[in-house]
């Protein structure tokens, strides 16, 4: 297997953390049959994806937090169709949040850090696609395969990625404490925006404070949705929070730390395949951690899309 690290994780951990745990994930690979091949990852990892497949190589490891996560299997999602269901996504969790890994079982724990690296029995895992327009009215296709966001979760992934010298002390050393005081600077300067959606072919038309788009309900740390969805779901879920004045979001962002989301006031949820918004202005766009600067997007769920470890 190939371990794609990223040495900057985690104000710049990663290596650490992953020489920790060397010992034992080489224990796991060779009761699986295999070695292990650690490399830096690249900024685009497909060319050295398909280096390695031509070598006969089918399981391919993001070292690294979500954004890592989500650079991997992106590149894996741009190979052709037939050679990506050859080949095995996996994950270790070096990062602060590591949604991926959520829930997290003690089986698939080394010294703490989460691991997703067992290939002998994979499992198919959602992917959504974004087809989206930047603020410069560029047209990208990308895919994220936990969560996407728009409003006051994708500002506070903004914040937390850029959030200065103190942010970056504090983000290894308490990871929930660095999203609250993230939120923080978020909630004193969010204001809602204007939004249309489009979903099941009906228009609504509202401002959004918080929008989710959920491959799995954990997100941000501690936070939690309610609602049913896994990555093996016939749907992604598409959690609404609307028209909240300051206190209303406290209350909401509050019940989110207690998993609670469902029929609250000002809220709405949707299962579906396909998702377009379009905004008045330009907003965040954020995807598995990763923020983009967007006037509209187009989500549509690609059912199994990846093949993943356990």
């Amino acid at each position: 297997m190939i371990i794609y690290l990223n040495p900057a994780v985690n104000n710049h951990t990663g290596r650490k953390k992953l020489s920790k745990i060397y010992d034992g994930l080489c224990k796991k690979a060779e009761r699986m049959g295999s070695d292990i091949v650690i490399e830096d990852i690249p900024k685009d990892p497909l060319d050295s994806l398909n280096e390695h497949i031509e070598k006969g190589e089918k399981t391919f490891i993001a070292g690294g937090g979500d954004g890592t996560v989500h650079s991997l299997a992106n590149a894996m999602m741009r190979l052709p169709e037939p050679t990506r269901k050859e080949v095995i996504f996996g994950a270790i969790g070096l990062g602060s949040s590591n949604d991926f890994h959520k829930p997290m079982s003690k089986s698939n724990l080394i010294k703490g850090i989460p691991i997703k690296i067992d290939f002998t029995n994979p499992i198919e895992h959602n992917v959504a696609q974004a087809d989206y327009i930047t603020d410069t009215g560029q047209s990208v296709s990308e895919y994220f395969i936990i969560n996407g966001s728009m409003g006051a979760t994708a500002d506070v992934n903004y914040t937390f990625n850029n959030g200065g010298a103190f942010a970056n002390w504090l983000k290894p050393r308490w990871v929930d404490g660095c999203i609250y005081y993230c939120g923080l600077h978020v909630f004193l300067n969010y204001k809602n925006f204007k939004a249309k959606l489009e979903i099941h072919k009906q228009n609504y038309h509202t401002e959004i404070s918080n929008l989710g788009f959920l491959i799995y309900p954990n997100f941000a740390g501690s936070f939690k949705y309610d609602t049913e969805v896994t990555p093996q779901s016939d749907y992604f879920c598409i959690n609404l929070s609307e028209n909240m004045n300051k206190s209303e979001q406290f209350i909401s962002t509050f019940n989110l730390l207690r998993h609670r989301f469902y029929n609250q006031p000002k809220t709405k949820s949707w299962n579906a395949q396909e998702v377009t918004v379009c905004v008045d202005d330009k907003t965040t766009f954020e995807m598995d951690g990763e923020v983009r600067m967007v006037k509209k997007v187009s989500i549509k769920l690609i059912k199994g899309g990846l093949t993943v470890c356990q």
